[in-house]
């Protein structure tokens, strides 16, 4: 293991958020920071945007993407692992301790095999926050128990987590920035929000709500495209009964945190629970168990298929 914290060798891993910070109190000043700053809406020109239980790993220097982000992190954790040699840069939007290790083991394979890679790297968390039911807590602890375990070195240099991304209104704990972006060639990371979220949005969030917890990878770097999928999803008994009762009870029924979550929340789970009942096999979606694949348009700056 070689975790570095505060540039400090460890031997040991904080297991929750508030050791994090009561050990480094430097962590919490800059994850408070952080936080503190307005939020920038992203375009979609240049920016390649993850959604939950995915990731994407790019090279500097890429014609096509030039900004990494997600958001609607609320539980879930965002982490950016950026190749502090090359500048290599991936980024994943973890939402399960399950799935969490096998994710950050696969995201630094994926940045060995690109163009000088380096073993030495730096880690950034955005999200995350003080949950009531202690969520954030399990998935930071599952993230920094595979990282102790890593041969690499990863240098932690922001935790905007926990508290330092939560405020009380009304009683209720808050995240205050819900995304974040990473500029590929410079490094620098900002709050974000983005105006598109495809292609293939509808699709993907059936994903999140019926598919694989596994992690998965959109972007092929080498070829500059998007491929979504192939994956399996399960349509679940009584999956109609989403489209007709309230809001309040779609989020009762499918989000770890109801009272905080952003407000197109439910009308994407309405979408991809039409989309399922539509089309109840993957198979048929998956044509010839193929990933549907997208190239950037050059004039409108929009993802596209590429048509077989």
């Amino acid at each position: 293991m070689v975790l570095f914290i505060n540039e400090e060798r460890q031997s040991y891993y904080p297991t929750n958020m508030k050791a994090l910070f009561d050990s480094f109190s430097e962590y919490k000043t800059s994850g408070s920071n952080f936080s503190a700053l307005p939020s920038t809406m992203v375009g979609h020109r240049g920016s390649l945007y993850i959604m939950q239980r995915e990731y994407a790993a790019v090279a500097p220097k890429n014609e096509i993407v030039n900004i990494l982000g997600s958001d609607d992190a609320t539980t879930c954790i965002i982490i950016i692992v950026r190749d502090s040699h090359s500048g290599s840069t991936a980024l994943a939007h973890l939402d399960n301790p399950p799935g969490a290790g096998k994710a950050i083991e696969e995201i630094i394979e994926k940045l060995q095999h690109l163009p000088d890679a380096y073993s030495k790297y730096d880690m950034y968390l955005v999200g995350g926050y003080q949950d009531p039911r202690g969520l954030s807590d399990q998935l930071f602890e599952e993230i920094f128990k595979t990282v102790q375990k890593l041969p690499q070195e990863i240098h932690l240099k922001l935790a905007c987590i926990g508290e330092t991304n939560t405020v009380v209104k009304n009683r209720i704990p808050w995240p205050k920035i819900y995304g974040v972006a990473i500029k590929i060639d410079t490094g620098e990371i900002f709050p974000a929000k983005f105006e598109v979220k495809g292609p293939d949005e509808v699709l993907r969030h059936v994903k999140i709500l019926a598919g694989s917890s596994d992690i998965m990878n959109i972007y092929d770097n080498h070829l500059n495209i998007i491929k979504i999928g192939p994956f399996s999803y399960t349509p679940f008994q009584g999956m109609e009964y989403l489209l007709k009762v309230s809001d309040e009870v779609v989020l009762k029924h499918t989000s770890t945190s109801p009272e905080v979550e952003p407000s197109d929340y439910v009308t994407n789970i309405r979408k991809a629970v039409q989309f399922m009942i539509e089309n109840p096999k993957a198979t048929d979606v998956f044509k010839e168990n193929k990933p549907h694949c997208f190239c950037r348009e050059e004039t409108s700056g929009l993802w596209v298929p590429i048509r077989s």
